[in-house]
């Protein structure tokens, strides 16, 4: 049964909600109530703390003190993850989302700084989805902290195609539409794993980043693994069967740029493309895997990193200030 009858849809960078409309009496055919929040994406200075702020307030006029789910595309599962964390609604279900990138965007189509500063729109948000971005800083320490009674997610994870090299949806990469991260901290010398927080479950889409592509395949279900029924298999607390499952093979390794020097990367792992973060002290290297088990060493110790994620070495100065 449906953990709730309502569900909240929130879209993504530069989308309205009409382009989902169809998707209405799909659910409402179903037995959902779905509404449709929308919120000024292109203006300069929005960001995500801001659009949650108008997303309380809509939830709290259309849904009331009934429970809900959260259906979301792309940056609007960022926004729901905000919401998530820094406004503990526990009317909140479930959190569903499609091509969301949870660790950032590290693809070209996120501009520099050189040209950010000359973009007439949507200045904020676009640095804002930049990998180690203040906010996505934030959200990866409160992801690390967990909570007893975290919110269940789904993530659908799309891909289409391979650019430049790194897989993806052609906007979002698949490594970065994994919520899913190793964690280790870097303090005085010596690496610590931490332990990861509730896993989000994963299933993967052959499909590419356009809403109106993901629109189209929630019409009625012809084939038992059809994405309509993936869907509603997910908002009814279903197990979810892979639709056209892929499987990545490349992963992403973030670290202090400082260390630069004395990292060493095994064979297996082929350098596919690297940059450095916003504020330059990390460094972000996506990785073909090649063969066996991927490790990187520092001095004599060594971590391993993961097919199809993120892993993140951070300092323990970026968990205990901020920083």
């Amino acid at each position: 049964m449906p953990a709730t009858e309502h569900i909240v849809f929130i879209h993504g960078f530069a989308d309205i909600s009409k382009l989902w409309y169809r998707s209405q009496s799909f659910f409402e055919s179903h037995g959902f109530i779905i509404h449709f929040y929308d919120y000024r994406t292109m203006e300069n200075n929005l960001d995500i703390p801001m659009i949650v702020n108008g997303l309380t307030k809509f939830i709290n006029e259309n849904v009331g003190q009934s429970d809900y789910q959260i259906f979301a595309h792309s940056q609007g599962g960022l926004v729901a993850e905000w919401l998530d964390f820094f406004k503990s609604d526990k009317r909140l279900k479930r959190i569903i989302t499609i091509g969301t990138p949870f660790q950032g965007n590290t693809l070209p189509l996120i501009a520099p700084k050189s040209i950010l500063r000359h973009l007439p729109v949507c200045r904020k948000q676009i640095a804002d989805l930049a990998c180690m971005s203040l906010i996505l800083s934030t959200l990866i320490r409160a992801r690390i902290e967990g909570r007893p009674d975290a919110t269940p997610y789904i993530s659908l994870i799309t891909h289409s195609s391979t650019i430049p090299k790194i897989q993806s949806d052609g906007i979002v990469s698949v490594c970065s539409g994994n919520r899913n991260a190793e964690y280790y901290v870097f303090k005085e010398g010596q690496i610590q794993y931490l332990q990861p927080p509730k896993p989000t479950v994963l299933t993967y889409v052959k499909s590419n980043h356009l809403p109106l592509t993901t629109v189209r395949l929630l019409q009625p279900a012809r084939l038992p693994n059809s994405f309509s029924t993936l869907l509603l298999s997910a908002f009814n607390g279903e197990p979810i069967v892979p639709y056209d499952p892929f499987k990545s093979s490349q992963c992403v390794f973030v670290f202090p740029a400082r260390l630069k020097e004395v990292i060493q990367v095994a064979p297996n792992l082929q350098k596919i493309n690297s940059r450095f973060a916003q504020n330059g002290n990390f460094l972000i290297v996506y990785y073909s895997v090649k063969g066996s088990e991927p490790l990187v060493r520092i001095g004599n110790q060594s971590l391993q990193l993961q097919s199809g994620k993120f892993t993140y070495l951070l300092d323990s100065s970026f968990l205990n200030t901020g920083t």
